[in-house]
């Protein structure tokens, strides 16, 4: 009898600390194919490797959807909490806790068909050549900066990327400054065709989009993050998920 209790108790301990595993909440903003819901469920490459993570001895992670600037004040307020998509700017650097770099990404302009034909102008566009657009970006992004140090003077910024589209298929904005791969799947997931899209200059270089959080950030839990995406990268599964998106 007081063996089996003393099994008891043992395998007890032994499923309290399985299943006592760290929950991190995360900030989200709805930006498929970065993250978002689709079907009910958490979605997207951002979401696929945090799975990973977890699977990988990181802890588990629960979504909050919410619009990107309130996001971006609530994980400063929120001791604990983590962000994404965070593209890594200077602007931001001093702001945030870097915690792994999720995915490259590039954000460039894009411009619909109809307008472009229209404009001779647009043939061979470089970026100092389309700083009489006017163009639109999601409000907060970390873009705006680039732009307005590019010579950018009719800058929009709507509340969500479906608003953004919108405006550019009614032609009240002459470009959306996005990142590539944002661009076309919700082009094409609004019901627009993928070809009526033409793509403009590059803004910038390559940035990594990162799992950020506030400069309160629990170090191990960091740790335990990093130590868990180095896993994913070392064992393949971090390309295989990229390869399966980009």
């Amino acid at each position: 009898m007081k063996a089996a209790f003393l099994l008891l108790i043992l395998v007890s301990s032994f499923y309290t600390h399985a299943t006592n595993t760290t929950e991190v909440l995360v900030y989200r903003h709805e930006t498929m194919p970065w993250c978002g819901t689709v079907d009910g469920r958490d979605a997207g490459v951002t979401v696929e490797i945090l799975e990973q993570i977890t699977l990988h001895g990181g802890p588990s992670f629960r979504y909050q959807s919410m619009p990107w600037p309130r996001a971006q004040k609530m994980v400063q307020k929120t001791k604990g909490t983590l962000i994404i998509p965070l593209t890594r700017t200077p602007t931001r650097e001093p702001d945030y806790t870097w915690i792994v770099p999720l995915v490259p990404n590039q954000i460039r302009l894009t411009l619909y068909d109809e307008f472009a034909t229209k404009n001779t102008q647009v043939n061979d566009l470089s970026l100092d050549k389309s700083k009489w657009l006017s163009v639109g970006v999601i409000q907060g992004s970390s873009v705006i900066p680039e732009l307005e140090e590019a010579g950018f003077t009719s800058i929009y910024e709507a509340d969500d990327i479906e608003q953004l589209i919108d405006l550019l298929a009614k032609k009240r904005l002459d470009a959306m400054v996005e990142s590539k791969l944002v661009d076309t799947y919700q082009w094409q997931k609004l019901g627009y065709d993928k070809r009526s899209l033409v793509a403009g200059p590059n803004v910038g270089g390559v940035n990594y989009i990162y799992l950020g959080a506030g400069l309160d950030f629990p170090p191990e839990t960091a740790k335990e993050i990093q130590d868990a995406m180095e896993k994913i990268k070392a064992n393949g599964v971090y390309d295989e998920i990229l390869s399966r998106w980009y």
